[in-house]
């Protein structure tokens, strides 16, 4: 029987200790006899002990605990666990058989059983395995139906895992979503949100959560446009405005409206040509889930003024269509022949054909085919406010062939007076005196007050000579005789 020998006192081979010398050895059934402090030691070969895992643990999902195994061998020493990735995975309970799962990755937990008299201590084994996310739900409350004019209101959710629950709107046109406030766009429909958790390194995205609401239609912007801009629309017989104009609509009918004519700047007007939903000049709409634009097209116009000189006529003019050519006929009289166009174009050509992109003016000049020929008559008498003055009206008339202008009387010359001894002299009129139509066309008259200082006589006769003159160096004189008081 094995034996020990402790400082001269003997030990039998039931004792409970195990004795190490400082250099032990182990021998089969040798006995080593060595002096370490008066120990004699006789050794016996240690039994090995094996550590077996049992199953890895499946799911091993993050935020659970798991539980591990092992068996070993058999000195009664039980197995134990330590965890050697406390990042991922740390143990507690008994021997530490319960592993927390505290983050995804990979958890490696190692297993020990220490030897007991005569079992050497087990080789440490390692068992690894995954841990995965976690699963997470969303919770969103349903929402309640709103009128399209409510204002922004706040909405909220929740995720399991408590992560942040990001929001999303699938129908833009109806509602959008910031944060955790809705605002709607006014357009009435079904508005849908999404709530959305996308996870982290520990959980998985969750299921997105839809919850969709009635958005009715209360009052909707209803945006009356002009082409051109900046004419004037109405709503429901109201005031004019300058469109654009927009204006919120209760649900419903409504009368909209624009001026068949409208003035722009000098020259210009826009007559109106149609609606954008073909409506007449007055018309009803009902009022549309979304905002709507109803656009009144109008036809511009410039005014096209003709004028026509001495010897003929033109074309009236009037407001064209822009971009549009204004066809202008000029007429010659008896005498006269068409010259050409000046104002907006110098053109000889008789029609003219004129571009109207702007307000125009254009006169048709004509010159004579002959020769004018004045004369002059006394018409009428009168009593003027001087002293023995009397005012003569003396009609001139061109009884030529051929147009003149600016007819005037350059003076006046009392020639001979009878008897001698009466007097007779010039009155207050300047010379030289324009007619009142200084622009005679053949056959035409004009007048021009002719004053005199004529003391009454009954016997009194003058003679005088009327000088006369007209553009392009004209010149006439007229000698009238006899004529009385």
């Amino acid at each position: 029987d094995p034996w020990v020998t402790l400082n001269g006192s003997y030990c039998a081979n039931s004792c409970n200790e195990m004795l190490w010398g400082e250099n032990g050895y182990v021998g089969s059934q040798t006995t080593l006899m060595a002096a370490h402090g008066g120990i004699q030691v006789y050794v016996r070969n240690l039994t090995a002990q094996t550590i077996t895992f049992g199953a890895a643990p499946s799911p091993a999902v993050y935020g659970t605990n798991v539980t591990v195994s092992a068996t070993g061998g058999t000195s009664g020493s039980p197995v134990t666990f330590t965890s050697a990735t406390t990042g991922v995975c740390t143990v507690s309970g008994t021997n530490g058989a319960t592993v927390a799962l505290i983050a995804v990755g990979t958890c490696t937990i190692t297993a020990n059983q220490a030897g007991a008299l005569t079992y050497a201590a087990a080789t440490a084994v390692n068992q690894s395995f995954t841990v995965t996310q976690a699963a997470q739900t969303i919770t969103f409350g349903s929402l309640s139906a709103k009128g399209n004019t409510d204002a922004a209101f706040g909405i909220s959710a929740t995720a399991s895992s408590s992560l942040g629950v990001a929001f999303s709107s699938l129908t833009t046109s109806i509602c959008t979503v910031s944060g955790g406030t809705v605002t709607l766009t006014t357009t009435s429909g079904t508005c849908t949100i999404q709530a959305n958790q996308a996870g982290n390194s520990n959980y998985a995205a969750a299921s997105a959560v839809n919850q969709s609401f009635t958005v009715n239609l209360v009052a909707q912007y209803v945006t009356l446009q002009t082409s051109p801009a900046g004419l004037q629309v109405s709503i429901d017989g109201g005031a004019a405005h300058t469109a654009p104009y927009a204006v919120l609509l209760n649900a419903g009918s409504h009368t909209i409206a624009t001026v068949a004519t409208q003035a722009g700047t000098t020259g210009t007007q826009y007559v109106f040509s149609g609606w954008s939903d073909s409506g007449t000049l007055s018309h009803s709409i009902t009022v549309s889930p979304a905002p709507t634009t109803y656009t009144a097209t109008f036809v511009t116009q410039y005014l096209l003024t003709t004028a026509a000189g001495l010897g003929g006529t033109v074309t009236s003019g009037g407001y064209i269509n822009a971009g549009t050519n204004a066809s202008i006929t000029a007429t010659p009289a008896s005498g006269f022949a068409f010259t050409n166009f000046t104002g907006a174009t110098t053109s000889t050509s008789n029609p003219l054909s004129l571009l109207m992109d702007g307000p125009k003016s254009v006169t048709a000049n004509f010159s004579t085919t002959g020769a004018p020929l004045l004369t002059a008559i006394i018409t009428a008498k009168a009593d003027g406010t001087l002293p023995n003055e009397r005012i003569w009206t003396l009609q001139v008339t061109n009884t030529g062939s051929g147009a003149i202008t600016n007819v005037r009387v350059t003076s006046v010359q009392v020639v001979a007076v009878s008897p001698a001894t009466a007097s007779v002299t010039l009155g207050s009129t300047t010379y030289p005196a324009a007619v009142a139509n200084p622009a005679l066309s053949p056959g035409q008259s004009s007048t021009v007050p002719i004053s005199v200082i004529f003391p009454a006589s009954p016997t009194a006769r003058i003679q005088f000579r009327i000088n006369l003159a007209g553009d392009n160096g004209y010149t006439n004189s007229i000698t009238l005789s006899n004529v009385v008081r």
